[in-house]
């Protein structure tokens, strides 16, 4: 996701990882900001206020070898003015190889771009 025309993500992170798909296990859970209920609808839901002045964008990357259908929808507010004093959401994920260890799999890339531009009433 990408805030205000910045140039990286500033939030870039596994899908799983980031709708709380721990070790690869998809399992129903509920909690304030995240929940997912795989099972009945496989839905990853995210509560996260995400604040912008202009514009969002996000990406969705499939590296897998499989083709996916994802569905998504993004709810948003619009206001005449932008916000004061408001954080911007951002979230880094990373992980640590130790020496020795390798990749299993190749890697195919494709990417679904979602942008919304604020409309501002002046």
């Amino acid at each position: 996701m990408f805030w205000d025309g910045a140039e990286t993500p500033c939030v870039e992170a596994p899908t799983g990882d980031f709708f709380g798909v721990g070790h690869g296990v998809i399992r129903e859970f509920w909690s304030l900001p995240l929940t997912m209920s795989p099972r009945d609808g496989r839905g990853f839901n995210c509560y996260f206020p995400m604040p912008f002045n202009r514009d969002a964008r996000v990406e969705l990357t499939n590296e897998g070898d499989r083709r996916l259908v994802v569905y998504f929808y993004i709810d948003y507010e619009t206001f005449e003015r932008p916000l004061e004093n408001v954080g911007l959401f951002h979230a880094q994920w990373s992980i640590q190889r130790w020496a020795g260890a390798t990749t299993i799999g190749a890697s195919r890339m494709s990417r679904i771009t979602v942008a919304k531009s604020s409309q501002r009433r002046t």
